[in-house]
């Protein structure tokens, strides 16, 4: 009959504390797995984020066609503030140039605003669709023709603008972009990041995509600390994104940094700022844009049509004190990297 040996009580010990090791190493790794893929749901942009914005860019290209304001009625009503305006037909002799400048980010911030009202110089041509993210999502799909085909009709001389604010988040674009062209110049708008956290958060509930509070929506639920890995949160991190692009070989002459909260109380000074980055004459002037007292915010006029900063942004009016300041302790460090690098400071909180 065969003998079974009972395991020493010290041996018993051991394994028993390597079997509860094993767990805890299991648990934390689930964890860190699942951070991980929360922050994947959110890391490419979706059509809902930009439904509103193509569905008033469609209506404008029949206004546009039309030639007539009075189309309006049968296109159902259109608020002038969400329009996405285009250009009118091209001189013919102009063609479609690749761009020689792109908004990288940052979301939330004015991107697509500061791409809209850019557009007011004539020197400056903007792609018809608001967004094009040719280098995070179609480079490989889609090829340079198709890139060609997205791009205005211009001049040599004149600046082609490309936006897409995930580019600025990217692991990827940076290298890409540059193997592309190492002579692109960059614009980044910027705002405080925990304000930039709290639109985009406010947006995804206003979007339903979303149903839980703030803290619960940035917070492991575990530790009850702010979540490092969560795309919406790691995107405030502007230090470690910008140093991607310098990384890939762009140096700093070549990006231009934009105050996004100056740029929404006086957006010409900041503008005429860009202007002087890219070189060209100022033609932005404050005869092209004013401050609309109902709406509360700054609009322009184009071709006809009023074009308005986006409303609806989220407005830091949280009361939860205290996600709030463990949010101003992550991104403390981060804060100081950014205006060390950039040379210039921000009144984040």
């Amino acid at each position: 009959m065969k003998k079974y040996q009972i395991m020493p009580y010290k041996m018993a010990g051991k394994v028993r504390l390597y079997i509860l090791m094993a767990v805890v190493f299991g648990l934390t790794l689930f964890d860190l797995f699942m951070m991980r893929e929360e922050a994947k749901a959110c890391d490419m942009p979706r059509f809902e984020d930009f439904e509103d914005e193509h569905l008033a860019y469609k209506r404008d290209i029949k206004l546009l066609k039309n030639n007539s304001l009075h189309e309006q009625e049968d296109l159902g009503e259109v608020d002038s503030s969400e329009r996405i305006f285009i250009m009118p037909d091209p001189p013919s002799d102009k063609t479609p140039h690749l761009s020689n400048v792109v908004i990288i980010g940052a979301t939330n911030c004015g991107t697509l605003t500061l791409r809209q009202f850019l557009g007011l110089n004539h020197h400056i041509q903007i792609t018809e669709q608001p967004t094009v993210c040719y280098f995070k999502k179609n480079f490989q799909q889609n090829g340079d023709e198709w890139y060609l085909e997205q791009m205005p009709y211009s001049s040599a001389e004149d600046i082609v603008l490309e936006s897409c604010p995930y580019y600025f988040s990217s692991k990827e674009v940076p290298e890409t972009m540059y193997k592309f062209n190492p002579n692109l110049k960059l614009l980044l708008i910027v705002c405080d990041p925990i304000q930039r956290l709290f639109s985009r958060y406010t947006d995804m509930k206003l979007n339903q995509r979303i149903n839980v509070t703030l803290a619960q929506f940035i917070l492991n639920k575990h530790t009850n600390q702010v979540q490092p890995y969560h795309f919406e949160v790691r995107y405030g991190l502007y230090a470690e994104h910008l140093k991607k692009f310098l990384n890939a070989g762009y140096n700093l002459s070549q990006v231009h940094v934009i105050d996004g909260d100056k740029f929404k109380v006086d957006p010409v000074s900041e503008l005429k700022r860009v202007e002087d980055f890219l070189h060209i004459e100022n033609v932005i002037n404050n005869s092209m844009v004013y401050y609309d007292d109902i709406k509360g915010y700054f609009c322009m006029l184009k071709w006809g049509l009023e074009v308005c900063m986006p409303k609806g942004k989220g407005k830091l009016k949280s009361n939860d004190k205290e996600t709030l300041s463990k949010l101003s302790e992550f991104y403390k460090m981060s804060n100081e990297q950014f205006f060390e690098l950039i040379g210039q400071r921000f009144p984040w909180k």
